[in-house]
């Protein structure tokens, strides 16, 4: 049985680790996590995101031009002001995107500058276990 998601994990290419680890810290306001020992090595970086990780590795081969979509798959990012975020990130020059209505939520999608899609999405009621308080 799957009992819950261990963590997410985001590339980006080799040479722009420092970069993107910047942007998850300093753009999204993301937490190192203290739970990486050493000796797993320079796999990239681990944020904390409640109770759960991001792991941002770097991958060989990658390459991102602005506005192209690398992949449909996405990290979901559960916020209390998805207007606020969207304004953020086209105020950056970046694009957003917006999905089809889901009841009970407002969302969008964009993207980091290394080409991982980002979902923003904003419970308006409390629809999944998910949107509870701990």
């Amino acid at each position: 049985m799957i009992q819950a998601i261990h963590h997410v994990q985001l590339t980006v290419p080799g040479e722009q680790i420092e970069e993107a680890m910047a942007f998850y810290r300093d753009t999204l306001g993301l937490a190192l996590s203290p739970h990486r020992p050493p000796e797993w090595g320079n796999t990239g970086y681990w944020f904390t995101v409640g109770d759960r990780e991001i792991h941002l590795s770097k991958e060989a081969g990658l390459s991102f031009q602005l506005g192209q979509v690398r992949s449909r798959a996405h990290v979901a990012f559960k916020v209390d002001d998805a207007g606020a975020w969207r304004a953020k990130f086209e105020a950056m020059g970046h694009w957003t995107r917006d999905e089809p209505d889901l009841p009970g939520y407002v969302r969008f999608h964009t993207h980091d500058p290394f080409g991982n899609t980002l979902e923003f999405i904003q419970p308006t009621k409390l629809t999944l276990e998910v949107d509870r308080a701990p």
